[in-house]
């Protein structure tokens, strides 16, 4: 909601539902002196602290958060100024509001983009921000985000806990002194997704009273990079800061709550002109107590139940919503929201990973109407159907540099027991599905894609080996993927059957079916023929004869033949004639021995051989 309760519209709301505002921005400082003040749980109730929230109505404020927060060596706040809000999408699915700002002092180019996107679990937003310096620059401090504020935290942190994929790197009691001041060093935050958990918080001095409530909230950061000073620096800092004015002095109860400041580098007190800092962070807001949550979300109600108020909650969150994607086909253009850059109004995309809802968006759209999305986990693909009044579960946004639309989906990547999801999507109205090519080859010959082969039993070695086609390529995919049966209740798990030599018991059809990863399956078939007939063929039969041989272009035949078969040395059937002749051009045969089977009139046949040169 744009521009609410204040003038200028400075007060910026972001709700997850229509029952009251999940978080606000106010980019102006107009309300709070602070980038975001409110900021509230989602799907809570407060009957466990004593309240009165009832479900589907407003819950406790346990806001605010910072950024940019600049003074210059004269210890001056260089507040953000000149301020443009870009809100880019709405609803239902993906919020986008962008703020871009310059410091009061002209030297910093400031830019935020906010991220909400649909839940059934809990509050998460992102923030993308974007920090450049104009021109080189001294300051006395600089916090690129806080959790919490200066002047505006109600969220009265009792516990901090850090760490990153690999657990719980380090806790400390917080410093509630009230000082305005750092209470910590810098400390690195290493690893792969790091995070800070503010827990066991309370709503000033404990909830008790109207819809107040205890939280506990944390930060990820999914990404992190940084130009300091000309020099790459890809680790971020974060300290613990106390305050005692404003909101955060907690209504004269002496509580001077902390905040959690993403920092600079120890020691890095100036930027040189072009130096950048650019920053993914992750907000989430827990409820504490297993009772408190009232939502659908089964996971994340037996997690709230198994780790309740613990750092394990934030860190459940940072290793399973950890999202990778990839596409045998499209372009992935952006961690988050992740992005398929469409081609021709399809797209691929295999999710690995997510908790709850994850938006998916598709790039480059050209016709917006009736879109069907389909996914394919283990049993092939189905359509994806989250209507609850028809057309009402995607999302379209017109781009009006590249005309075309996005397409944005939150798709649901639970699975039972709070397992890790690998989810094929698919944006068209016919999913691609794997298509086997028949391969073979028979002794020496090439290989072949004939489904029905003719082999010298005892002779010749037989090896069927089908490739997969998929997504207009030609792979060999998994062993395991592949299944034969055949005669005699043969079976076979893997992509290759052998048979050396073939033998007559070895005839018959067999059939291989191939199973992807999601479920998908296609089938084909070969059968299998033996021969002994030309296994001891002579150079002339009665009268019958064939010449010249050796045979260099052609041959000749003493009478005419109604069917000629020509098989190559291991019985590979190379030329089939039904034209009554008496000469033949086997010019393009390679050099070898062959032999020719003669149809001369009814019930008789000749076999014999000849070497082409």
């Amino acid at each position: 909601m744009v521009g609410a309760g204040i003038p200028r519209g400075g007060w910026l709301e972001a709700a997850l539902g229509s029952f009251g505002e999940s978080i606000t921005h106010s980019p102006d400082y107009a309300y709070g002196s602070t980038n975001g003040a409110d900021i509230r749980p989602f799907l809570v109730t407060n009957e466990a602290y004593g309240g009165t929230s009832t479900e589907c109505g407003w819950t406790g404020n346990t806001g605010g958060l910072d950024m940019w927060v600049y003074e210059d060596s004269n210890t001056t706040r260089q507040y953000q100024s000149e301020v443009k809000t870009d809100f880019k999408k709405y609803s239902p699915n993906l919020t986008e509001t962008t703020i871009g700002a310059v410091s009061a002092d002209r030297k910093l180019k400031l830019d935020d983009t906010f991220y909400l996107n649909r839940s059934d679990d809990y509050l998460r937003v992102y923030y993308k921000i974007n920090i450049e310096a104009l021109e080189a620059v001294s300051f006395n401090r600089f916090d690129i985000f806080q959790l919490g504020g200066d002047i505006y935290n109600i969220h009265n942190t009792q516990s901090v806990v850090y760490g990153n994929d690999a657990g719980n790197q380090g806790t400390f009691k917080p410093t509630n002194s009230g000082s305005n001041s750092y209470t910590t060093a810098e400390i690195p935050l290493t690893g792969s997704n790091p995070w800070v958990w503010a827990g066991d918080g309370l709503s000033y001095a404990g909830a008790e009273s109207g819809i107040d409530i205890d939280t506990n909230n944390g930060m990820i950061i999914r990404d992190y990079k940084a130009t300091l000073n000309g020099v790459e620096n890809n680790t971020p800092y974060f300290r613990e800061r106390s305050s005692s004015i404003g909101y955060s002095a907690g209504q004269n109860l002496n509580i001077n709550p902390t905040s959690y400041c993403i920092v600079t580098p120890p020691g890095t007190t100036s930027f040189a002109a072009g130096d950048t800092i650019e920053l993914l962070v992750e907000v989430v807001v827990f409820p504490k107590l297993e009772g408190d949550y009232y939502g659908p979300n089964s996971n994340f109600e037996e997690a709230l139940a198994l780790y309740g108020n613990s750092y394990e909650l934030l860190y459940r969150e940072s290793l399973g919503n950890t999202i990778t994607a990839a596409s045998p086909t499209n372009t992935i253009d952006s961690v988050y929201p992740l992005t398929v850059e469409t081609i021709d109004n399809t797209g691929l995309v295999t999710i690995t990973g997510g908790k709850g809802y994850v938006p998916l968006v598709f790039s480059g759209v050209t016709n917006s109407s009736n879109p069907e999305l389909w996914k394919a986990s283990d049993s092939c693909w189905e359509l994806v159907d989250q209507s609850v009044h028809g057309k009402d579960f995607w999302q379209t946004n017109f781009n009006p540099q590249t005309s075309t639309f996005d397409l944005i989906y939150n798709v649901n990547q639970d699975l039972t027991n709070d397992a890790s999801a690998v989810i094929q999507y698919y944006l068209g109205t016919t999913p691609p599905q794997p298509s086997l090519v028949r391969q073979s080859t028979i002794g020496e010959n090439p290989s072949s894609t004939e489904s029905e082969l003719t082999a010298i039993a005892d002779v010749d070695t037989v090896v069927l080996e089908p490739q997969l086609n998929a997504y207009g390529s030609t792979t060999n995919a998994i062993d395991l993927n592949y299944v034969w049966t055949g005669p005699n209740d043969f079976t076979h798990t893997g992509r290759v059957l052998y048979f050396d030599p073939i033998q007559e018991t070895n005839e018959g059809d067999y059939a291989v079916t191939y199973t992807n990863a999601f479920g998908c399956t296609d089938t084909t078939t070969f059968t299998i023929t033996t021969t002994t007939t030309l296994s001891n063929p002579t150079l002339e039969r009665d009268d019958f004869r064939l010449f010249p041989n050796p045979v260099a272009q052609q041959f000749s035949i003493s009478e005419m033949s109604y069917k000629t078969v020509i098989y190559s040395i291991s019985g590979q059937k190379v030329m089939t004639s039904t034209e009554k002749r008496k000469q033949f051009n086997v010019d393009f045969l390679p050099s070898g021995l062959y032999f020719v089977q003669f149809e001369l009139d009814v019930n008789r046949t000749q076999t014999l051989y000849f070497l082409k040169n």
